[in-house]
């Protein structure tokens, strides 16, 4: 540790160069990634180890295997990621970034109107945020479940009804602001918190943050033409869908059927490993064949069922579902689930009386937005997360 801090103090003289250190702590699996910080990321590099599947898919079941995986990738990211030279160099900051199911966000929406035009100032904004927080303190709690806040973020404001990002300062009759809060269960904050520090000298700065403010940040800012659409992101466990509605996040909803759930139906029909089915899986994918053809039509009709619930209950008359999709998907499993929504008839919810069109959130624009080294492997939620980070990064003009 004396020499870590040693190396720390070091570095911090060299700030600018420091990379930052990515994890992404999924329900199937943990991933880390090395990146520099620059106009747009530069991947250093990039693993990923999955979570054995759990016959129990539950967070006390989870949090044990997680922490143990979050390790050895933290170890690796340390002694290889982190290498100079046979030196293991610090990060200026550490990132973590929980996937669905491991945290809850919510947007809540504040505003303020006088008859007089009146101008932005810190005290209006405070003002904003005590009623945003009168809002969440009279909104029914989960019972026995402690949580910590891990991020807490204006997503939206406007004035007078016109879009504005920086609101200070100016003058308004009236202000809106969505705020988003997400947070995550105590113990799963103390565990990701102990297992990073552990690797990691205490003084490099832990930043969390939740993939649903990721992806959602990342899709307005690399599609702004589009102001209405839905964000799915399909994860081992879960499937979510949030809502975006003039660039703004709405409803989130989730339902519980995720990649580990497709592995664990047909290792349960066929009497086999998961491990084993999963290979089976991916070679079903990759070559095609029809060993797997009709347990996997069977998923088919139990996702998509699934999916229409949700957005039957995401949808209203008056307000209809958007048309676009944004897809986030395990690479292997994408092209499965996009299939999926383009096949199956939803245009009962679209605001056109269409079929959704499904676009994957980063294989189209990897290129043009991030790079990586040689032999590195693009990894899309690392990507994802490295391009949302290197944005914050350029705000704070740190």
């Amino acid at each position: 540790m004396k020499l870590l801090k040693a190396i720390g103090r070091v570095f911090s003289r060299h700030k600018d160069t420091q990379p930052v250190v990515i994890f992404d702590i999924g329900s199937a699996s943990v991933g880390g990634a090395v990146v520099s910080l620059k106009e747009s990321p530069h991947v250093e590099y990039s693993t990923r180890e999955y979570i054995p599947l759990q016959e129990v898919p539950d967070e006390s079941h989870f949090i044990p295997v997680m922490a143990e995986t979050l390790l050895r990738v933290g170890r690796d990211i340390q002694k290889t990621g982190l290498n100079r030279d046979g030196t293991s160099v610090l990060p200026r900051d550490i990132i973590a970034v929980f996937g669905s199911p491991w945290h809850d966000t919510r947007t809540i929406a504040a505003s303020f109107e006088h008859h007089e035009s009146f101008k932005v100032t810190d005290r209006v904004m405070d003002n904003l945020l005590a009623q945003i927080r009168d809002k969440k303190n009279n909104s029914p709690k989960d019972s026995g479940k402690t949580s910590v806040v891990i991020e807490e973020k204006i997503i939206h404001s406007s004035l007078n009804g016109y879009v504005t990002n920086s609101p200070l300062g100016k003058t308004a009759r009236r202000i809106n602001v969505t705020f988003l809060e997400s947070t995550v269960s105590k113990d799963m904050h103390e565990r990701v918190s102990s297992v990073i520090h552990e690797v990691f000298s205490p003084d490099v700065p832990l930043i969390l943050r939740s993939f649903t403010l990721t992806s959602f940040s990342l899709a307005r800012d690399m599609f702004p033409e589009k102001k209405n659409f839905l964000l799915v992101d399909v994860t081992g466990e879960v499937s979510e869908i949030s809502v975006i509605q003039d660039s703004i996040l709405g409803d989130t909803l989730s339902f519980p059927y995720g990649r580990n759930t497709v592995v664990r139906n047909i290792a349960k029909s066929a009497g086999s490993l998961p491990e084993e089915t999963l290979s089976r899986v991916k070679m079903y994918f990759s070559s095609g064949g029809n060993e797997l053809e009709g347990q996997m039509t069977e998923e088919e009709k139990r996702w998509t069922e699934m999916f229409g619930k949700a957005c039957a209950e995401l949808s209203t008359s008056a307000l209809p579902l958007p048309q676009t999709v944004f897809l986030v998907a395990d690479t292997v499993f994408a092209k499965w689930f996009k299939g999926m929504i383009e096949r199956v008839d939803f245009s009962q919810f679209t605001i056109t009386h269409e079929s959704f069109q499904v676009f994957s959130l980063i294989e189209a624009h990897i290129e043009e937005t991030c790079t990586a080294k040689e032999g590195v492997v693009c990894d899309s939620f690392l990507i994802t997360e490295a391009l949302f980070y290197n944005k914050e990064h350029q705000l704070r003009g740190s």
